[in-house]
């Protein structure tokens, strides 16, 4: 059992200097930004390494964004790049292109690269904690490897080599997207995409045994292989007479390759297939004041890796629903609705608890 009270400070902040640089006349956009996070562990000691005190991690972000719209609004190209600092890891620069062309009325294709990074989480680099059957879960910063003599006091795979740690790095990845996006007709809109992305210095863990202190570690470590993934959407809406419309979209995302290495873990926890199908209307009954929505959401069985627990999900498919009313006096409206509607319990992860209904009613004032 533990103990967490570790609090969350930030701010962020983003200007728009299009106009006052008269930028704008020429198909041209520019926005800058940046942001500061601090987080501060404090878990008494049940969770994080911090039984001295709050554990205090600092990170600050820059960014600025350009855009050109050329060819009469044709083509319109964008360039970004990102600059972030975490005091616990050398800072990163992360650049992004992409290009929206118009092929012609209500019809779009979209192109862009990025490169991106993932600190690692705070319990990648704090976590201190005792599981049942005595093993335990560390963080792979330099200060926890040294903590448990990792490297001094050898431990050992299951294949019975001995593990080297290293201190864990930012995880590094590069991807591709290709999108098409359209509205035939004014009654029919589509939006579909695949995506291919890489991953060095994949955030994983490492597990053995220290054979002379008995005791099992899964410590936060890096791959050192390369992970790709690959993955596509297709997404659909419909309008019907009398405001009625009808939506489906289907997802899926996979791992294509990853690391020999037979210890690896990826925790790549995402069903293969997911699949949403809707109904709504926006407005019927008196002045058309009324609404509703009913959506049918499904996904696939996946193999889940957790840290405490591994093993198969099944499939599972839940109902949504939705009623609203308008009050135009006032500009408000109230729902009536459900998540789960027919409380069918699933899992979501392996060793979770199971997910029954959730029901709701909610009022929104000034809203229209």
């Amino acid at each position: 059992m533990f103990l967490d009270k570790t609090s969350l400070y930030s701010a962020e902040g983003q200007y728009n200097l299009t106009d006052a640089l008269g930028l704008a006349k020429s198909g041209t956009e520019l926005l800058v930004g940046g942001s500061w996070r601090q987080y501060s562990l404090n878990s008494q000691g049940t969770l994080f390494a911090d039984t001295a005190g709050r554990i205090k991690i600092n990170e600050m972000g820059l960014y600025g964004q350009l855009s050109q719209k050329l060819f009469n609004d044709v083509v319109k190209l964008s360039l970004s790049g990102r600059y972030d600092k975490n005091e616990n890891f050398d800072p990163r620069f992360t650049p992004r292109v992409s290009a929206v062309v118009k092929l012609a009325k209500d019809n779009y294709l979209r192109f862009s690269y990025q490169e991106a990074y993932r600190f690692p989480s705070t319990q990648n680099q704090w976590i201190n904690l005792v599981v049942s059957g005595g093993g335990y879960l560390v963080g792979g910063l330099q200060q926890m490897i040294n903590y448990y003599s990792l490297n001094t006091n050898p431990v050992y795979n299951a294949a019975g080599s001995v593990i080297n740690f290293s201190p864990i790095r930012p995880e590094r990845s590069n991807s591709f997207e290709f999108g098409y996006k359209a509205v035939v007709a004014k009654k029919l809109m589509i939006d579909a995409y695949v995506y291919f992305a890489s991953f060095n210095d994949f955030i994983t863990s490492s597990n053995g045994l220290q054979v002379a202190t008995g005791r099992a570690f899964s410590v936060a470590q890096n791959a050192t292989g390369t992970v790709n993934t690959s993955g596509w959407g297709l997404s659909g809406e419909y309008l019907l007479p009398s405001n009625f419309s009808v939506s489906a979209n289907i997802f899926s995302d996979v791992v294509n390759s990853q690391p020999s290495d037979p210890n690896f873990i990826s925790y790549f926890n995402t069903p293969k297939y997911r699949v949403n199908v809707g109904l709504s209307n926006s407005g019927f009954g008196y002045k058309n004041r009324f609404g509703f929505g009913v959506a049918y959401k499904w996904q696939d069985s996946f193999y889940y890796q957790g840290s405490f627990a591994c093993g198969n999900v099944d499939a599972f498919g839940t109902i949504d629903a939705m009623v609203s009313c308008k009050i135009p006096k006032i500009k408000s409206l109230v729902k009536l609705g459900a998540s789960n509607l027919l409380n069918h319990y699933y899992t979501n992860g392996y060793g979770n608890s199971q997910v029954g209904g959730l029901y709701y009613i909610s009022f929104g004032y000034n809203v229209f």
